[in-house]
């Protein structure tokens, strides 16, 4: 029985026209076609969507970037020297130089307005009475 089977579908294959054949093979062609038609589109949908996670990471990485370097300035170290007192224990921090030139004019800048508001309160009175009459 199969090799009947085999024996009509050769004759079917054999009586087969040209045209027929072609009208096939256009048709195997056509989906070979779309076939590839359809992974291009995707490939190209999936290159799209990589772009646009790309642009978006490049984005956030920018902003992290800013992010950190705009806390930089915020991290500085400022060395400092402890002191203690052999006898007893006591700690405190011993002033750098900059920082005791800074404290030195803020004294000498409050010592200089009190003599200046000490100078103008007994010299008002005066300033006012030599001031000429208009």
């Amino acid at each position: 029985m199969e090799n009947t089977n085999y024996y009509e579908h050769s004759k079917k294959e054999a009586s087969k026209k040209k045209f027929e054949e072609k009208n096939e093979k256009k048709d195997y062609f056509k989906a070979i076609r779309d076939f590839e038609r359809s992974e291009i589109e995707i490939i190209k949908k999936k290159a799209k969507t990589f772009t646009i996670l790309a642009i978006g990471e490049f984005v956030v990485i920018c902003i992290l970037g800013f992010a950190i370097a705009s806390l930089a300035p915020l991290k500085t170290a400022v060395p400092f020297l402890v002191r203690v007192d052999n006898s007893t224990g006591y700690t405190d921090i011993a002033l750098n130089y900059l920082m005791l030139r800074k404290v030195i004019r803020m004294l000498r800048l409050n010592i200089s307005c009190q003599n200046i508001s000490l100078t103008m309160k007994h010299t008002t009175g005066r300033l006012f009475r030599n001031r000429p009459i208009q």
